[in-house]
């Protein structure tokens, strides 16, 4: 049975204080929980109130029963009750006070994505012209490589053969004097003269 306003309560026994003691019964007029006292208007002095602990007291019950703390334990339970409401409504506040922040967290995270992609999308077109230019360029440069393919190993052949026509003519010329002391003979000067013959006709040819 929960205390409540209009409760008709019992003092228990063994408890005597000024203004109430064992076995007077008054009516709750108001009831503090906090504290954890109510006061009771007792019959034999029901225009003054007195306030009471609510341990000290029992619900009134007809006949000469005995009288337990009922409202005691009813007393505990309310303030645990209490506290427990208490708890959920600072969970509740904290639930609420983190989804706002949340909330707020997400919208300026949604702004500076809407501004990253106005960036990008005022640099779209720079960004496309320079794709295109970096294609212009890579066609050049795709063009200067077939060029140089074809150009490279002709040039590279003709400055060799000039290279090997040039020492042959330097051995012609030293011929005569390599024949007087004995080395090479005709024999060498002939086959001289037809490799250099035959790197000028390639030389013409490839030409």
């Amino acid at each position: 049975m929960a205390l409540a306003v209009g409760s008709r309560v019992v003092v228990l026994d063994g408890r005597h204080f000024e203004g109430f003691r064992s076995g007077s019964r008054g009516t709750v007029i108001d009831v503090d929980r906090d504290s954890g006292c109510c006061r009771v208007a007792f019959d034999n002095s029901p225009s003054a109130p007195v306030k009471v602990a609510i341990r000290h007291l029992g619900a009134e019950v007809s006949g000469r029963g005995p009288r337990f703390p009922v409202f005691a334990r009813a007393g505990k339970e309310l303030s645990a009750e209490d506290q427990a409401g208490d708890a959920l409504g600072e969970a509740i506040r904290a639930c609420a006070e983190a989804t706002t922040s949340l909330c707020a967290a997400s919208m300026m995270e949604v702004v500076a994505v809407r501004q990253d992609m106005r960036t990008l999308d005022k640099d779209l077109p720079s960004s496309e012209q320079l794709a295109a230019r970096m294609s212009r360029l890579e066609q050049r440069v795709q063009v200067l490589d077939e060029s140089l393919g074809r150009t490279l190993p002709k040039e590279r052949v003709e400055a060799k053969l000039a290279d090997r026509i040039s020492r042959l003519e330097q051995l012609q010329v030293s011929q005569p004097v390599l024949d007087k002391v004995g080395f090479g003979g005709p024999a060498a000067a002939e086959a001289l003269a037809e490799e250099r013959m035959g790197l000028k006709l390639y030389a013409h040819s490839s030409g």
